[in-house]
């Protein structure tokens, strides 16, 4: 039930529905929670996942997590994606395409960092909250598990920590 309320209130906080939640219980390349379909976004959620997280008393981890897929209903990521997709098909034989949406890939899951970094008002919270939820992913064994693709691939969750502790650290500048 504290799951639901905490998916509800995230959802409130980035200014979007609250989406459906399915637990996927047989997803093994699931490693967090991700939003699929584009007219109905549905969060999928990984059997235990935030349960685990708020019993182990990290439940601005799980916020975390809720407000970064939260911002992706926000910005429709799933529509544009599919979209993106649709218009590289002609073009996938060449090799730029790849580098070219593995970068839109990164600079989207940079966007919905720095929205969830702004409604939890700490980017050196939520970058903190981005390295824990990196180490329960991997706890399962895995270098790299392919669910949680858009954090760690190649360097990725780096990239996307300094974001936003250069943000943070210009804005400190700036308030001095």
């Amino acid at each position: 039930l504290h799951e639901r309320a905490l998916v509800t209130e995230c959802a409130r906080t980035m200014g979007v529905q609250s989406p459906q939640v399915r637990i996927a219980h047989h997803a093994d390349a699931l490693t967090g929670p991700a939003i699929v379909g584009a007219t109905r976004p549905v969060l999928l959620c990984p059997k235990g996942f935030l349960r685990q997280l708020l019993d182990s008393g990290r439940e601005d981890e799980a916020t975390a997590a809720l407000c970064h897929e939260m911002a992706h209903i926000h910005r429709q990521d799933y529509a544009v994606n599919l979209i993106c997709e649709a218009m590289a098909v002609p073009l996938r034989w060449h090799p730029v395409t790849y580098g070219v949406e593995r970068r839109i890939r990164g600079t989207r899951e940079m966007a919905c960092d720095a929205m969830a970094a702004q409604a939890m008002k700490s980017e050196a919270d939520y970058a903190r909250c981005l390295v824990g939820l990196a180490e329960q992913m991997t706890t399962g064994g895995a270098a790299e598990p392919s669910g949680a693709i858009g954090l760690f691939h190649g360097n990725a969750l780096e990239e996307r920590v300094m974001q936003l502790i250069e943000k943070q650290t210009i804005m400190n500048t700036r308030v001095k």
